[in-house]
């Protein structure tokens, strides 16, 4: 989540996480419902 708001794209934060990028798109979203 910090390296989301520190405005890293979706695939490189999946990459660093070691997650697939639409688990990242999904994170997003939620982060953006919950502001």
């Amino acid at each position: 989540m910090e390296l989301l708001k520190k405005g890293y794209k979706a695939r490189e934060v999946a990459r660093i996480v070691d997650l697939s990028p639409n688990t990242v798109t999904k994170v997003k979203k939620l982060m953006q419902v919950v502001r």
